[in-house]
């Protein structure tokens, strides 16, 4: 694990458990709350290093106020990387079906000849999440959650009591000031 965390040996563990917890078809999310310059991002960085080592594949990304305004920029980070670099069988595969829609509003294929409802699109994201991680177990990290926009608030939401196939862990650390602020209350 990169650098050492002094004094986090409750949260390291509690970490440890949702990483197990995901293998055994019991993941779910964990939030971490504070105010800024706490450690939350050395502690999602310790999240996916623990995810990486139980063979989890790792999903990553941050909120930006520059980006809020964009639908589904969160999204994007999360399956972008991943969606790029895949074999094209491997990306088709994850892409058929019920996901075909985030596919092609997403820009992976496939076209639309009207744009998708937002549940129909929010339940596609669900297919591509879940589809990956018939794979491989799935980790999906998001830092400073307070900064996303909200289409990918609303599908985070949507995804968490549905798992894919409950073979995830979703950590969203986010400031308790901005959580209250934008009056969501606490981190889902």
């Amino acid at each position: 694990m990169p650098g050492v965390l002094l004094e986090r040996d409750a949260e390291l563990e509690r970490l440890r458990a949702a990483v197990a917890g995901v293998g055994s078809g019991d993941g779910g999310p964990v939030q971490v709350l504070g105010s800024a310059g706490l450690g939350k991002t050395r502690l999602l960085t310790a999240a996916g290093a623990l995810a990486q080592e139980a063979g989890l594949r790792v999903l990553s990304a941050r909120g930006s106020e520059l980006e809020r305004e964009y639908a589904f920029g969160l999204v994007r980070q999360l399956f972008d990387r991943l969606l790029l670099t895949a074999p094209d069988a491997e990306r088709e595969r994850w892409l058929s079906g019920p996901a075909a829609t985030a596919g092609a509003a997403l820009g992976y294929g496939g076209s639309l000849t009207t744009p998708p409802g937002e549940f129909a699109l929010l339940n596609s994201l669900f297919w591509l999440a879940s589809n990956i991680a018939q794979d491989q177990p799935l980790a999906l990290l998001v830092d400073d959650l307070h900064w996303a926009d909200e289409s990918s608030l609303r599908f985070l939401l949507y995804l968490m009591p549905r798992g894919p196939a409950r073979r995830r862990c979703g950590r969203a650390p986010r400031r308790e000031r901005h959580a209250a602020a934008r009056g969501r209350g606490p981190a889902a």
